[in-house]
């Protein structure tokens, strides 16, 4: 038979557990997380030559062997991802119950020396993390042996029941340390009187052994004590110092301190009329800068828990010193300040961070735009270029992060020296050349529209930019650009601009108004802007509300790109995502000019070249039930909102009863309660199945008292009149009203 034992131990035993492996069948790395168990302590003599000897010969178990654990490295994850980290025992952390302060002894008397009763400490290593950790036999087996757990599911809908659960976290590297030094089994033994014994061998592996222990003998007395390099020691030496900084540094005590520090001469800083406002004003902003940017925003989030304090009050001293203010504007547009912009921005991962940064710069540029007059290639115009500047390739190669960006943006636009100032760096032309990805003159292909630049997900981000264009439109007049108006009302105000008087309102430049209102372009920017509706939050939505319905202000060709985009996603896009277009619809149709009436009329009815996209056609000849009910629901509350509505639509008899009878149907079909605590709508659900929900019976109640309304009408006209006749009269004006429109789409 042949056999495999151990001649000669190591000192340190490594045992490589097999973990991984290669799956020829499914032709992927796959990992085992099988349950193993390892003991603390590893006695190898009955594996070595000389143990299995001495029990065959009869003369029992040979000298121990003992190995105890000193090291374990765990991987946590799958085969094709993970982490490493390791747990390493502490040497020289061994707290003892008869002494406290440790000694060193006698390399004779370690072997005599008794054994007490002590504590191991582990240290774990996780990346730049070094922590003290406890280690029992059952924290031993939940952190390193793998397997499978049991926990108890928290699913609200069901009763609690244990759940196995695999653990991804296993040991793979296994480090034993002998515990006494191992004996090298030698055949031939020489001695000699000089310093360094040679034996006469002649096989490798025998003066691979006489070797280690000439090597051990060389460390106990001390030969190879200095043999660190000298690069490496003060590699070390300064590993540790910045270790110890930045325990010291980074640190609850020193962040409280600091923030005590800053603020402690707060009132006087913020009190004009003492003399040294200026300096103490001065002295805070440079302080909490630098400690922001060098410390607090790299520090870990637990240590980050009074952020919005730190914003709160420096926009306060911001906004009441002049000093403060100055200096922190010259300090960004410095060259080093200008370092900090890219960074915490855009680069940073922490969106905290990211946004105290971004409030805390557009706070000072607003302060700074209230104490001083913007100067060309002054401080904080050099800010402003440099932040636009980043639109290059910067916010394209971090678009996951730019919603703060944008944000700035947004903040700066909302003061009126601000968007002044943005909108003579030609910014809206900027950041629709961004939006679309192509030069505004670009025309489209002939094929459809064009491919958008960028995706659902990445669209998601741009908030802020949406917010930022909205107010740059209004606040700039377009009156020039109003198509239809009656006689005098071209002096009214467009309702929507943000300045209290007309006079306030800002020129635009020639690349806004192309961008705006010539077709090509207008259209590109209205299509990507409906489009955007699908993925927005609520606040985005308002803000391409704003945009809409300031520029259909009078303006008939607008009216009718917006509306006629508007209705083909409406019939398009899923049920679940319909709510944000019949909000900005809804809000477009309410403005009162000149077109208002033409405005219901080709929405509800549609066009002469595309009637299937009226919102009627729509509840007509869907299948969709939630598309359907979305559909009354808005008409019942333009009806209720707008009485011009209300009086077009109870024009059109048929359409009105055949959408109550559809929701009444709906309604009173099968009797139904809510019998679970989850809310249901029938305006975000992805469901398919109409919900009948407390909402859905309002509308039914809105629609029916719309149709009562209705039949009481055409009493009152039948008394006076033919029905035959008021209904040609409603055909004509329909027709009428909505033909310009026609022109304006066919265009």
């Amino acid at each position: 038979l042949k056999r495999t034992c151990l001649k000669t131990l190591p000192s340190v035993l490594v045992v490589h557990l097999k973990r991984f492996d290669y799956d020829w069948e499914t032709n992927r790395e796959i990992k085992f997380n099988n349950y193993f168990e390892f003991p603390w302590f590893l006695d190898l003599e009955p594996f070595t030559a000389e143990g299995i000897s001495s029990r065959e010969k009869g003369l029992g178990p040979a000298s121990s062997c003992q190995y105890e654990l000193t090291g374990i490295i765990v991987h946590q994850g799958q085969a094709s991802a993970g982490h490493y980290y390791a747990f390493i025992k502490n040497k020289k952390g061994v707290s003892s119950s008869t002494s406290t302060i440790p000694t060193i002894p006698e390399e004779e008397e370690m072997e005599t020396q008794p054994q007490i009763n002590k504590i191991d400490l582990w240290l774990k290593f996780n990346d730049t993390i070094v922590e003290e950790f406890q280690f029992a036999d059952s924290v031993l087996e939940t952190e390193c042996f793998g397997g499978s757990i049991k926990t108890n599911s928290s699913d609200p809908l069901h009763n609690s029941h244990p759940e196995s659960r695999v653990r991804h976290w296993n040991a793979y590297m296994l480090f034993y340390e002998a515990v006494n030094p191992p004996q090298k089994l030698q055949t031939h033994k020489v001695e000699n009187s000089s310093p360094v014994p040679v034996s006469p061998v002649s096989s490798g592996e025998d003066k691979l052994s006489q070797l280690q222990e000439l090597v051990q003998k060389g460390e106990r007395r001390g030969m190879f004590s200095d043999s660190v390099p000298a690069n490496i020691q003060r590699s070390v030496n300064s590993e540790n110092l910045n270790f110890m900084k930045n325990r010291d540094v980074y640190c609850k005590e020193y962040f409280e301190f600091i923030t005590k520090l800053v603020f402690c001469n707060e009132v006087l800083a913020c009190m004009s009329t003492h003399p040294d406002s200026e300096t103490y004003g001065q002295l805070a902003i440079q302080l909490a800068i630098k400690f922001l940017v060098h410390t607090y925003f790299r520090a870990y989030k637990e240590l980050r828990i009074s952020s919005s304090f730190w914003v709160s009050e420096l926009d306060k001293l911001l906004h009441n010193s002049h000093a403060a203010c100055e200096w922190l504007i010259e300090f960004l547009a410095g060259p080093l300040g200008e370092n900090y912009l890219k960074p915490f921005l855009l680069e940073c991962t922490s969106k905290e961070v990211r946004y105290d940064f971004c409030t805390i710069l557009g706070n000072g540029l607003k302060s700074y735009c209230t104490f001083k007059e913007i100067e060309i290639d002054g401080p904080l115009d050099i800010i402003v270029t440099s932040v636009l500047k980043l639109l290059d390739n910067d916010v394209t190669d971090n678009w996951k992060t730019c919603a703060e960006y944008f944000q700035l943006l947004k903040i700066y636009a909302n003061h009126p020296k601000g968007c002044r100032h943005l909108l003579d760096k030609d910014t809206f032309v900027i950041l629709v050349q961004f939006l679309l990805g192509s030069t505004i003159a670009t025309p489209s292909n002939d094929m459809g529209s064009p491919p958008r630049r960028w995706s659902s997900l990445q669209v998601k981000e741009f908030g802020g930019l949406y917010g930022t264009l909205s107010l740059l439109v209004r606040n700039t007049d377009f009156s020039a650009f109003e198509t239809e108006c009656i006689e005098g009302e071209i002096l009214l105000s467009n309702p929507y601009m943000i300045p209290s008087r007309r006079e306030d309102l800002l020129q635009p430049s020639d690349g806004m108004h192309q961008a705006l209102f010539t077709i090509e372009p207008s259209n590109k920017l209205i299509h990507e802007s409906t489009l955007t509706l699908r993925e927005c939050d609520m606040a985005t939505t308002e803000s391409i509300a704003g945009i809409f319905c300031y520029c259909c202000w009078n303006n008939q060709s607008f009216s009718a790109c917006v509306i006629g985009d508007l209705q083909a996603q409406i019939q398009g896009v899923p049920a679940s995502e319909l709510k944000s277009y019949f909000k900005v619809l809804m809000e477009i149709l309410l403005i009162e000019d000149s077109l208002q009436d033409k405005r219901i009329q080709f929405t509800l009815k549609g066009s002469k070249y595309k009637p299937e996209l009226s919102i009627l056609r729509t509840i007509q000849g869907s299948t969709e039930s939630k598309r359907i009910y979305q559909g009354i629901k808005f008409l019942v509350g333009l009806a209720n909102k707008c009485r011009k509505a209300r009086e077009f639509i109870l024009t059109q008899n048929d359409h009105l009863q055949t959408a109550v009878s559809w929701l009444r149907k709906k309604i009173n079909e099968y009797s139904w309660s809510h019998s679970s605590t989850y809310s249901y709508s029938n305006e975000s659900s992805s469901s398919k199945i109409f919900q009948r929900t407390i909402s859905a019976q309002d509308t039914l109640e809105e629609a029916n008292a719309l149709l009562n309304e209705l039949e009481a009408r055409d009493t009152r006209q039948t008394q006076a009149l033919t029905t035959s006749t008021g209904k040609n009269t409603s055909s004509n004006l329909s027709q009428n009203q909505t033909g310009n429109f026609d022109d304006s789409i066919e265009g």
